[in-house]
C-alpha cells in the first residue's frame, strides 16, 4: 500500500518470502482458521490433503503461526488504547 506520498508504508508491505519458503506460507494459509495453530491441525490437513511434511516444516508453520498471532495481537492492543 502506498502512503499519500506515493512511497510503501513499510509495515503494510506484506512479507518477503524466500522461493523456497513459498510452500509453507502456502500451507499455513490453508491451516489458517482465526485459531492457533496446533499440531493436531497439522496432522489433520496432512491426513486430508495428501501433504507430506517433515517436522521442521510443521514447526516453520508454528513459528510462522506464532509471529503472526503477535503481530495481530500488539495491533489489537494498540486499537483498544
Amino acid at each position: 500500500m502506498k502512503k499519500s506520498s506515493g512511497n510503501p508504508h513499510p509495515k503494510l508491505e506484506p512479507p518477503i518470502i524466500s522461493p523456497h519458503g513459498v510452500y509453507l506460507w502456502e500451507h499455513y494459509w490453508s491451516l489458517r482458521q482465526g485459531n492457533p495453530i496446533t499440531y493436531s491441525d497439522i496432522k489433520a490437513y496432512c491426513d486430508i490433503t495428501g501433504a507430506i511434511l517433515d517436522i521442521w516444516e510443521c514447526k516453520g508453520i508454528m513459528a510462522i503461526d506464532r509471529a503472526v498471532e503477535g503481530t495481530v495481537q500488539k495491533h489489537m492492543n494498540k486499537m483498544s488504547k
